[in-house]
């Protein structure tokens, strides 16, 4: 994608050179109060997911700048471009594997508070070795998942069992669970349940210091009465919630530009997928004028019009897009535009943008 010309601050949202990624402040501001207002009540703890985004400035918002507060990022990568920023306390979604990656983590751990992954003992081994070299010591917590889209053991697996040898190693202190909750399939039920409390139970008999839960959530509103068991709720979308009626412009889009109308009912604008993905469906119109995104090549979106009434559309009228899934967004933008009261007030960097490693 062709990198958007630079627009001074103070200029209209709906002026910015497009393809344009931008949030709306005062929208994602509302959303952490909101939120916040949530877990003081339900005395459970956010962990946000930053790696959502990447920008270690957005996540400043979400703590409220105070770099004690824990985060949540995929990889290590990701979580040495948060540390650089000054976050001191970070989980780790990818398992540490071979010498290079456990290297990596044992130096971040003499300045930060990490916790990672680990699925099975040959791992726990390589880290344990790796540590004990050093005499320190790392967070380690078990995920759990029952999908083979996430990383994580099954209930059916001794856990237990692989806790007990893991913290025989030494070097290694356990920090809890981690429970993978799918979007697309959601595991918390009454039989999961029952399985989960026998195992902190029988976890818990061998732990001298509080069994943490941790838990991945895809709707806060709707599932954190479900958490009993848990005390950290792990998600990172909520920032983007454009729900709220109070503000005109969505908390996060991608503004596009009519480029051409070459037949009735068609318009195309200059947004495709290399400037909002669509690995997981089609983005859609952030207001109802009639038309809806029909299809999209690598650098251009066709919208067509929904029914009967003339759509009055001209070339360089502007559109907002709601993209399907806003990490994939994120991903394929080197900086945000932060837009307030409808202007271009800065422009945040997105510095662990493709740090998969």
């Amino acid at each position: 994608m062709e990198r958007p010309v630079s627009k001074p601050i103070g200029t209209s949202l709906y002026y910015l050179d497009t393809p344009a990624l931008f949030i709306n402040k005062a929208n994602i501001q509302a959303n952490i109060s909101k939120v916040d207002r949530i877990f003081t009540e339900s005395n459970k703890f956010l962990r946000p997911d930053m790696s959502i985004h990447g920008s270690p400035t957005l996540g400043q918002i979400q703590i409220q700048a105070d770099h004690s507060k824990g985060i949540y990022v995929h990889t290590l990568s990701q979580a040495l471009k948060f540390s650089e920023a000054g976050y001191r306390d970070i989980t780790i979604g990818m398992p540490v594997i071979g010498s290079g990656k456990s290297t990596f983590a044992l130096e971040m751990s003499r300045d930060i508070k990490i916790s990672i992954p680990i699925t099975n003992l040959n791992n726990a081994k390589n880290i344990s070795h790796m540590f004990s070299e050093s005499g320190m010591e790392i967070l380690f917590y078990v995920p759990i998942s029952n999908s083979i889209k996430s990383i994580g053991l099954s209930m059916t697996d001794d856990i237990t069992g692989l806790v007990n040898e893991i913290k025989r190693l030494g070097n290694l202190k356990f920090n809890g669970y981690f429970v993978v909750n799918n979007e697309d399939q959601n595991i918390i039920d009454e039989t999961f349940n029952s399985q989960l409390s026998s195992l902190i139970e029988s976890t818990s008999s061998t732990q001298s210091t509080h069994l943490n839960m941790a838990i991945s959530s895809s709707n806060i509103d709707q599932d954190l009465g479900k958490y009993s068991l848990f005390d950290e709720i792990i998600n990172g979308t909520y920032l983007f919630d454009s729900s709220n009626e109070d503000f005109d412009i969505p908390a996060c889009g991608v503004l596009s530009s009519v480029m051409s109308h070459p037949e009735e009912n068609n318009w195309y604008l200059d947004c495709g997928q290399k400037a909002i993905s669509i690995d997981r469906g089609l983005p859609t119109i952030n207001k109802s004028i009639g038309v809806k995104v029909d299809r999209m090549s690598a650098e251009h979106g066709c919208i067509v019009s929904t029914g009967t009434e003339k759509i009055d559309l001209k070339l360089g009228d502007r559109i907002i897009l709601n993209p399907a899934n806003i990490g994939d967004a994120f991903n394929l933008y080197d900086f945000i535009n932060v837009i307030d009261d409808g202007k271009l007030t800065n422009v945040w960097t997105t510095e662990a943008r493709g740090h998969y490693r």
